[in-house]
């Protein structure tokens, strides 16, 4: 990140191709290059689970509900599989507060729990990109907006502590 900031390396779109020592462009920009560096970060696994039956995983990726809850199992929750536009610990925290209060509310409010789950495989494939459009692409199938996000989190535990009942950014579903 230093030697971007210095301009010692310049970030470029995906490369479409290569001809001879020339990188063609996603742009159709080309550049004549030494070196190419993939920042691809990586592959999501959970190998020591069967991702299509524990994960609702289809494609490259598990669908889950608010990148969390999946609609397989019941007691099975993800926390920090989210690539935000800011930093990820604050996110992650009100991930584990969400998890928190959703097992609290199985056992204090059953019902409350009950009806929250029935819509998790309904909207296992809702984004919270407050309407940037990215790529589709497991790279950027995590892609949160950090506001956007926070109160998707925020309606699920006010619904789940009885607070309010759960609307999603939309409006009712």
């Amino acid at each position: 990140v230093y030697y971007v900031g210095q301009g010692d390396i310049s970030p470029r779109p995906d490369i479409a191709r290569f001809e001879a020592r020339t990188a063609v462009f996603d742009d159709d920009t080309r550049a004549e290059v030494d070196l190419v560096l993939f920042c691809t970060g990586y592959l999501v696994d959970f190998g020591f689970l069967d991702a299509h039956a524990h994960l609702n995983w289809r494609d490259t990726h598990p669908h889950l509900f608010q990148h969390i809850f999946t609609p397989a199992h019941e007691t099975l929750a993800v926390s920090g599989l989210i690539q935000p536009d800011s930093g990820q610990w604050c996110l992650a925290h009100w991930q584990a507060v969400t998890i928190a209060t959703f097992a609290r509310a199985r056992r204090d409010r059953p019902e409350a729990a009950a009806a929250f789950f029935a819509r998790v495989a309904g909207h296992a494939d809702d984004r919270f990109t407050g309407g940037t459009t990215y790529k589709e692409s497991s790279r950027h199938y995590y892609e949160v907006q950090h506001q956007d996000y926070l109160a998707s989190l925020e309606r699920t535990i006010n619904e789940l502590e009885g607070s309010r009942p759960y609307v999603p950014a939309g409006g009712p579903s």
